[in-house]
């Protein structure tokens, strides 16, 4: 028996696909603008990491709690 060097997770379809009237919000890193890219070339209405490449789950979700709640930004969050 050969060896396996990766982890191997059976995946099931959804049952849902995302369609071209769907409204796609793509986060995370520069996987996740590679996806976003891909959904433009097709024409899938997407926005692609409105608040830039985040790294880690706690930052997108910082990110997307922020939109959700309409939290403005003050100076202070954007200089450092």
């Amino acid at each position: 028996m050969e060896p396996t060097f990766r982890t191997v997770i059976p995946v099931r379809p959804l049952p849902s696909r995302i369609s071209h009237q769907a409204v796609t919000l793509v986060v995370g890193s520069c996987f996740a603008e590679h996806i976003g890219g891909r959904l433009a070339t097709y024409r899938f209405p997407s926005l692609c990491n409105p608040a830039g490449i985040q790294f880690n789950p706690l930052s997108i979700e910082s990110a997307l709690r922020r939109v959700m709640t309409k939290e403005p930004f003050s100076t202070a969050d954007l200089l450092f």
